[in-house]
């Protein structure tokens, strides 16, 4: 993992692109006593069509996808 440091305000992130393509950051926080998660798709209530990278072929999505993807975060332990 690539370590970015930010001396200003004191804080360490790590970033690496899986191999699927999505980009995961690591915030450490040690002073912390509980583990945070966060998911930020690049997709919402609006976006309903996308090119496949790997066909550059138009699809189209339900509406309500985004709100499919929050469920689907949570799902499993």
């Amino acid at each position: 993992m690539k370590k970015i440091n930010n001396s200003t305000i004191d804080e360490e992130i790590y970033f690496q692109e899986l191999t699927n393509g999505l980009p995961v950051y690591i915030m450490p926080r040690p002073q912390y006593n509980r583990h945070y998660a966060l998911l930020a798709a690049n997709c919402g209530s609006i976006d309903l069509n996308f090119i496949n990278p790997n066909t550059e072929k138009k699809i189209s999505v339900p509406s309500g996808i985004a709100h499919f993807l929050e469920h689907k975060l949570f799902e499993d332990k």
